[in-house]
């Protein structure tokens, strides 16, 4: 089965990443269900409120967070060409209700729809969704270009956000999740650095 690869949006370190069901304590913070969470991911370090033991997968599967050390860089969808353009939604849904974050931009949730084909049409090759996005492009098919260089294809999808909202935005970082016939690079590990456009993250079949 032919298949491609999805790379980091941005550079930063990565700061929380799947690493298999684990036994996680009873959470008193309001950060989920704990044996859901259990079920879904791990926090890599002890710098989250939330923390050390579970991460959420808010939405699909093997959550990772990318943290950019304070900066606010734009996320740039980055894959193999074979991703001739993309369909972007947006929603609101990235904070839990016990989280103490209910403002944009650190709710918004961006998915990003992938096709063979100029403007959805071709081969639908999977989505990838985007938690916590600044300055968003809005909701719509998008053409993507050929960057110099990698050959790759991209598209500037918004920008990571500054501050911090409660539990759910400790700082600036970008939350990630595959979906969809796909599976995680199992090599990567807390405090890798993750290298935009030229890390790989997600590998999809179609």
């Amino acid at each position: 089965m032919p298949g491609f690869y999805v790379y980091a949006p941005i550079t930063g370190t990565v700061t929380s990443c799947w690493t298999g069901p684990v036994a996680c304590p009873a959470d008193p913070n309001g950060c989920g269900n704990s044996s859901q969470m259990a079920a879904t991911g791990k926090y890599c370090g002890g710098a989250y409120t939330c923390g050390p033991c579970c991460h959420p997968s808010v939405s699909c599967n093997e959550p990772q967070d990318i943290s950019t050390g304070g900066g606010t860089p734009d996320i740039v969808f980055t894959a193999d060409p074979i991703v001739a353009s993309i369909w972007v939604g947006l929603a609101s849904t990235a904070c839990s209700s016990g989280s103490g974050c209910s403002s944009l931009p650190y709710t918004r949730v961006m998915t990003v729809y992938m096709y063979s084909g100029l403007n959805g049409i071709g081969t639908f090759l999977g989505f990838v969704i985007f938690f916590h996005v600044n300055n968003t492009i809005a909701i719509g098919y998008y053409i993507t270009s050929i960057e110099p260089g990698t050959g790759h294809a991209y598209k500037v999808i918004g920008s990571v956000p500054s501050g911090s909202c409660g539990r759910c935005y400790t700082g600036p970082h970008l939350h990630w999740e595959r979906c969809g016939n796909s599976v995680v690079n199992s090599s990567l590990s807390c405090g890798d650095t993750m290298l935009r456009r030229l890390s790989w993250v997600f590998r999809y079949s179609y």
